[in-house]
């Protein structure tokens, strides 16, 4: 074997390691999703606001940084967070 084949080969996932999410991960995941939403809209708005600059655009960035901001707030305060730390 190559060594490029087994550098791939030591990659690739093994089907036995790949357990499925618990109760606690999928919990996780769903406290998290605001915040994750939030991002993507915020580099939705930067792109646009790249894309054509102008004076709504910037106030659409404003509104996402904002958004994100209670988003991680919120995401900080939740129940489910206090649980994994």
């Amino acid at each position: 074997m190559t060594p490029a084949a087994l550098l791939l080969a030591a990659m690739a996932p093994n089907p036995t390691d790949m357990a499925e999410p618990t109760l606690e991960d999928l919990e996780a995941i769903e406290a998290e999703w605001p915040v994750i939403a939030a991002e993507v809209a915020l580099v939705s708005a930067e792109i646009e606001f790249l894309g054509r600059p102008s004076l709504e655009a910037r106030r659409h960035l404003r509104r996402s940084q904002h958004a994100l901001a209670r988003a991680i707030a919120c995401h900080v305060n939740h129940p489910c967070i206090g649980a994994l730390s």
